[in-house]
C-alpha cells in the first residue's frame, strides 16, 4: 500500500474518528460533535476510504475499533487534547455566558457534600455550565490525561507525573444512630458500641474499613449486619433500625438534616482523610478549568 500523506486527508475526519472511538457509537459521536448522525457516518466513510481500513466494526457488544484505529486512538487524543489546550489558553472565560460541559469523577459521599452548594453557585454564576459526574474507577490518571475527565475528586495523597492535586477539606468520622435509639444516649462507650449491630459501607467491595482496622489493633471486632456498596441508602436504614453506622462527618451532617438520626462521637480513634481535587497539567492553565477549580475550593471552604 502506498504511504499516506497527512496533507491528503481532511483533518476534521480525525476529529470525527476520535469522537466515535470515545463514545462507542455514531449517535454518541454526533451528540458530542453537535452534528447529525449522517454527517458522522459520511466522515467515517471518507476516512475509511482514505486509509483503506474499516476503523470500527459493529459487534454484539457495540462498535469496536480495529487494530489500526486503536493505534490511532492514543495519538489522536494526545494531539487533539494538546491542540484544544492551546486554543483555550488565550481564551477569556466569562462564566455568565460560557457554554461548556465538565466531567468530574467522585464517590457518592463526596457528591453529597459538594454538589448541592456547587450547583447552587453554578445556577447563579454560570447557568450554561453543565456537569457530568462519573463514578470513581481505576485508571484516573489516564482518564485525566486523555481528557475523559476534567477533575477527579477523592483521596489522593500526592500527585505524580503530569498531574496536580489540591486538598479541599478534611473528613473525620462520626457514629450515626436513629433519633430514638434505645441503647445509645449522648455518648457511646466502646463496650456499648460493640454490643450494637452495624452497617459497613464498602465502595470497592472490600471487607476491611477504617473502624475495623482500629478495632483490630485493639484485638476487638464488631458485628456487621449489613454491607452496602455506597452511602446513599445506609442512613435511611439507620433511621428505621437499631443499626449503627460510622461515616464521614460532613456527609453525616447533611443526612441528619433529612432523616431522623443522631450523631455521636465514636468511642475509638478512627483515622480521617482529606478530600482533594486532581487534574492534568494539560488543562492547568485553561481559564474555564481554573474557574471551576476555584469554585470547588470555595465551596469546600464553606461547608
Amino acid at each position: 500500500m502506498a504511504s499516506i500523506e497527512l496533507g491528503q486527508i481532511d483533518l476534521n475526519l480525525f476529529v470525527t474518528l476520535d469522537a466515535v472511538l470515545r463514545e462507542g457509537s455514531v449517535r454518541g459521536a454526533a451528540v458530542r460533535l453537535g452534528v447529525t448522525q449522517s454527517a458522522v457516518s459520511h466522515g467515517l466513510r471518507r476516512l475509511r476510504d482514505a486509509l483503506g481500513d474499516p476503523l470500527v466494526v459493529r459487534t454484539a457488544r457495540g462498535m469496536r475499533a480495529t487494530p489500526r484505529a486503536e493505534r490511532l486512538a492514543n495519538a489522536l487524543r494526545r494531539s487533539l487534547g494538546d491542540l484544544d489546550s492551546a486554543l483555550r489558553d488565550t481564551a477569556v472565560f466569562e462564566p455568565a455566558v460560557a457554554r461548556r460541559t465538565f466531567t468530574i469523577s467522585a464517590a457518592d459521599a463526596t457528591e453529597a457534600v459538594l454538589l448541592p452548594p456547587l450547583m447552587r453557585l453554578l445556577v447563579q454564576e454560570a447557568p450554561n455550565i453543565d456537569l457530568i459526574i462519573r463514578p470513581q474507577a481505576p485508571g484516573v490518571a489516564e482518564r485525566l490525561a486523555d481528557g475523559e475527565l476534567d477533575i477527579a475528586l477523592g483521596v489522593f495523597p500526592e500527585a505524580s507525573g503530569a498531574l496536580r492535586v489540591q486538598p479541599l477539606y478534611r473528613q473525620q468520622y462520626v457514629c450515626m444512630v436513629r433519633q430514638d435509639h434505645p441503647e445509645v444516649k449522648r455518648s457511646l462507650t466502646l463496650e456499648r458500641y460493640l454490643k450494637l449491630s452495624h452497617i459497613r459501607v464498602a465502595p470497592q467491595g472490600t471487607a476491611d474499613s477504617p473502624v475495623d482496622d482500629a478495632l483490630a489493633r485493639q484485638g476487638r471486632r464488631r458485628k456487621v449486619a449489613l454491607v452496602v456498596p455506597h452511602f446513599l441508602v445506609a442512613p435511611m436504614v439507620v433511621a428505621e433500625t437499631d443499626l449503627a453506622l460510622l461515616l464521614p462527618e460532613r456527609l453525616a451532617r447533611r443526612y441528619a438534616e433529612l432523616v431522623p438520626v443522631r450523631l455521636v462521637q465514636p468511642p475509638l480513634e478512627v483515622a480521617g482523610f482529606t478530600v482533594s481535587q486532581l487534574w492534568s497539567e494539560r488543562v492547568h492553565l485553561d481559564p474555564g478549568h481554573m474557574w471551576l477549580r476555584k469554585r470547588l475550593a470555595s465551596v469546600a471552604r464553606s461547608i
